[in-house]
């Protein structure tokens, strides 16, 4: 019997993936082998975009200014990755932009990763779910256009993206994951519409030039590490809905002018206001700006607002017997 090969590029060692359609791994096409032992491609190429049943699954053109094709539903999984200067590709190739058209309804793990010259996206109405570390280190992404229905932003999805300073969250969007912005270190403001109803851990860690964020009412929780490291951040509100302040929430936060926390929080005392340790929702920032319910409860009984402690020593130069801090009230 005749072997089979790819009638692109020659390679016999082609993946079966059932019993008459067959995967070329050197270039991606696929190809079904009739009963005459003859095979042709079932994939298609339009400008240099290799489409399986509507997703892309890599590109091979030469422009840098991208539009998607109408008709596609879905950017595979890493299809566009490290298509930057200096990439395995080609030296002289990158992508410097990307428009999509409507019906793309997801860009799935890892499309766009480390695209270094990636400057603009540009997203229409349809798509719903931004996946895993999608753009991920896409370090020169300055701006990109989410449209209405967006729902999803998964973990890591922008993490490193340095040269981003705004970004529009549009209404409609409920989850944002863990790291999802961490590391944007451009990033200015963050105002959430009320439909998001979860923030993950570290989503905005290391955003140090993030200045004011405002949060949607029917956030409970500010999970570990959401805003840690956002050195510059000077103004948050805080919905009236919030129930609890995890760990390294707003560690290292030292710019904070000040914040108020609604009555009813749950801020474990162990966490936020022990003197030692690295671990506090609020440590390295200035605790006297911090306005808590259990603070404002510990100043009426004329104890340590920071750990209850009681004060000792004389009448102008008090300081706490358990943390040392001086009386500031």
């Amino acid at each position: 019997m005749k072997a089979i090969s790819c009638p692109k590029c020659g390679n016999t060692r082609l993946k079966c993936i059932n019993n008459h359609l067959y995967k070329c791994p050197y270039c991606d096409s696929l190809f079904d082998d009739d009963i005459r032992g003859e095979i042709k491609d079932i994939s298609k190429s339009i400008n240099g975009f290799l489409i399986e049943d509507g997703t892309i699954q890599k590109y091979n053109g030469e422009n840098i200014d991208l539009v998607i094709p109408e008709g596609v539903t879905s950017i595979g999984p890493g299809a566009f990755a490290s298509l930057g200067k200096y990439s395995f590709r080609n030296d002289d190739f990158y992508i410097r932009s990307v428009r999509m058209p409507r019906g793309v309804s997801e860009i799935s793990i890892s499309a766009f990763s480390e695209c270094s010259e990636l400057e603009t996206v540009i997203t229409a109405p349809g798509l719903r779910r931004i996946n895993a570390y999608a753009f991920q280190n896409c370090k020169s992404l300055k701006s990109i256009s989410l449209s209405e229905g967006l729902k999803i932003i998964k973990e890591g999805a922008f993490c490193g993206c340095k040269s981003l300073k705004v970004i529009n969250f549009p209404d409609g969007l409920e989850f944002i994951g863990d790291h999802a912005f961490q590391d944007c270190t451009s990033l200015e403001e963050v105002k959430l519409p009320e439909s998001v109803k979860q923030i993950g851990r570290d989503a905005f860690n290391g955003c140090t030039a993030l200045k004011t964020v405002i949060l949607p009412e029917d956030i409970q929780i500010i999970l570990n590490g959401t805003f840690k490291e956002c050195k510059s951040l000077q103004r948050i509100t805080l919905p009236e809905n919030l129930k609890e302040i995890e760990e390294c929430a707003f560690y290292n936060c030292s710019s904070l002018a000040g914040v108020n926390i609604p009555d009813g929080v749950d801020i474990h005392e162990t966490v936020m206001y022990k003197p030692w340790g690295n671990i506090g929702a609020f440590h390295g920032c200035d605790l006297s700006k911090v306005s808590t319910p259990v603070s404002r409860q510990r100043m009426k009984l004329r104890r340590c607002r920071y750990c209850g402690g009681r004060f000792i020593g004389s009448l102008f130069n008090k300081s706490c017997d358990n943390c040392g801090k001086k009386k500031d009230y």
